[in-house]
């Protein structure tokens, strides 16, 4: 999550140049995309529990969600949306 939020540190800082280059919001994206992967590879319940609430209450998943320009990965990232709503219901 740090990989993002570097990420849109730089498209605050250059919106222009980002703006102008696509490849940073698909990078933007993608980086989410991993942190989704990796939070579904977790095997305790309570961290998976604790690591979803964040990405979701930080608007990590927004940002992942808006800057995917490619239909793959938006069906990518849609396929995983209501497991990891999901798993917000069991708090342990």
């Amino acid at each position: 999550m740090k990989i993002i939020d570097m990420l849109m540190d730089i498209y605050k800082k250059y919106p222009n140049a980002v703006n102008q280059t696509p490849a940073c919001w698909w990078q933007i994206s993608k980086e989410g995309f991993g942190v989704v992967l990796s939070i579904q590879a977790i095997k305790s319940p309570k961290i998976k529990y604790e690591m979803v609430k964040r990405f979701f209450d930080e608007g990590y998943w927004h940002i992942t969600w808006q800057h995917a320009t490619t239909l793959k990965l938006k069906w990518r990232l849609s396929r995983r949306y209501l497991k990891l709503k999901s798993l917000l219901k069991y708090k342990t």
